[in-house]
């Protein structure tokens, strides 16, 4: 029964991969196109983060546009003449080392990459949170075919996908015993997953405070080594593509990502502090009290059970929640925290998965109103959150008590 149970859910995989495949492949994938472009122009244009370097790219793409030996995938992105280049020197590196210089092949292989690393993402993650292995397939044919993030990152072509496959394993690396290969793999994972795009920073930083406040010396140490090695690796690496001090050029086109954005909800920008009317300084001062709440709690709930799921849950949900800048493809990075609060081993904060999953998964397709989906979003991020916290706050109480009563028997 469970072996026909597992076989009908991997035809539903195929089946909802198809459907992506299919829904997505008429997209004209600006970002993909942004990243391709860069990537093939690393020679040319060394500093795509300047005014300068983002004309050259326009300019490039415009003689695209009138190419009759340009494919029309391509034409059609070049379209876009509004390059924003804020993506890391990694990143665009990336693209260049992969890239086989024909873009029609380049954007189905791309294409393919990401569907298997978001199948492989809930499959892992679904595994490790204790799925039966037909459940788990068809938690990844759900996201495939239904999940609006997911749509919204396929169709745009960015790389949240290969993100959230990064996330997975480094969360599946987290929770095996205090090795030292768990400990080498998960450096080097999250080195090269925060330089190639930062938004994952937070989940690092919490993972260490977690350890070092288990005085596991050891198992942070070697994380850090061999986060540092690949760290400064992936720099020398990206830095050779495009010369110069590319990382100095990014910091500057970067310091401005905080700041207040004009894209409202109807543009695509799915940020509840946007949504609600805060300005850039509340904004930024929330993800900042968010993140020392995150860090407080993993230093006193370290010896909660699944605390590593809760503050790499609690790093994805808490910036993602206050950003000035949300596209809708960014909340496929909730994954991890839905799958973990809606396994069926265990029914404590279920509703709070379910409830999630409804606001994230379900408004979308239902509402009319840019600003309602925003709203919708952001609450799913914040249930999220208070329930990643709420993994810690039983052993941060427990820790908390002893303390106290520790003082006062030393008092008397």
């Amino acid at each position: 029964m469970r072996v026909g149970a597992t076989l009908i859910a991997l035809a539903l995989v195929a089946a909802a991969a198809r459907v992506s495949w299919v829904q997505n492949r008429g997209s004209d994938a600006i970002d993909f196109y942004l990243f391709w472009l860069v990537g093939q122009s690393a020679g040319d244009v060394r500093d795509p983060w300047s005014q300068d370097g983002r004309r050259a790219l326009a300019e490039k793409g415009a003689r695209a546009q009138t190419d009759p030996e340009a494919s029309p995938g391509m034409r059609a992105a070049a379209r876009h003449t509004s390059l924003e280049t804020t993506a890391t020197p990694l990143l665009y590196a990336s693209f260049a080392a992969l890239s086989t210089g024909d873009y029609e092949v380049d954007y189905a292989l791309y294409h393919l990459v990401s569907l298997a690393c978001a199948s492989l993402a809930v499959l892992l993650l679904a595994v490790s949170f204790g799925w039966p292995p037909w459940a788990a397939l068809l938690a990844a044919a759900a996201l495939l075919a239904a999940f609006p993030p997911l749509a919204s990152d396929a169709w745009v072509g960015n790389v949240n996908q290969i993100q959230l496959a990064g996330l997975a394993l480094l969360i599946v690396l987290a929770r095996l015993p205090r090795r030292p290969v768990p400990a080498l793999a998960s450096g080097a994972l999250a080195a090269l997953l925060v330089l190639f795009k930062p938004n994952l920073a937070l989940v690092e930083a919490l993972l260490l405070a977690l350890w070092i406040a288990r005085r596991q010396w050891r198992f942070a140490g070697l994380h850090l080594a061999a986060g540092a090695a690949a760290g400064a690796l992936a720099i020398a690496a990206s830095s050779a593509v495009f010369g110069g001090d590319p990382w100095m050029a990014w910091l500057r086109a970067a310091s401005g990502l905080a700041a207040d954005t004009g894209l409202a909800a109807s543009a695509g920008n799915l940020s509840l502090s946007h949504a609600v009317g805060a300005s850039a300084r509340w904004a930024n001062a929330a993800v900042a009290v968010v993140a020392l709440i995150s860090l407080g709690l993993a230093i006193a709930g370290r010896e909660a059970v699944d605390a590593e799921v809760g503050v790499a849950c609690a790093g994805v949900a808490g910036p993602l929640l206050f950003g000035t800048l949300a596209w809708e493809h960014y909340f496929l990075l909730l994954t991890p925290a839905l799958l973990y609060f809606l396994r069926p081993a265990d029914s404590r904060l279920r509703a709070a998965g379910v409830c999630a999953l409804v606001l994230v998964g379900l408004v979308p397709h239902l509402a009319t109103s840019p600003r309602a989906i925003a709203l919708s979003m952001g609450a799913g991020a914040a249930l999220l959150l208070v329930a990643s916290w709420s993994l810690l706050v039983q052993a941060a109480t427990n820790v908390m008590s002893s303390f106290f009563a520790g003082s006062s028997r030393c008092s008397s």
